[in-house]
């Protein structure tokens, strides 16, 4: 089975974005739905490779 492997920068973004998030527009439920976007995103990336065997 497939598997996403995030790079240092890439975790580094996105926790940068968090905090600018949850820091800058005080809003913490956002943080939460931005993370979970990007990695619900990541993850229909993965079953699509999974599926097409590309």
């Amino acid at each position: 089975m497939a598997k996403v492997i995030f790079a240092g920068s890439a975790e580094h973004d996105l926790l940068d974005i968090e905090y600018y998030i949850f820091t800058n527009l005080k809003n913490p439920q956002a943080v939460r739905r931005i993370s979970d976007g990007i990695l619900d995103t990541t993850g229909k990336f993965l079953n699509l490779e999974e599926k097409t065997g590309m």
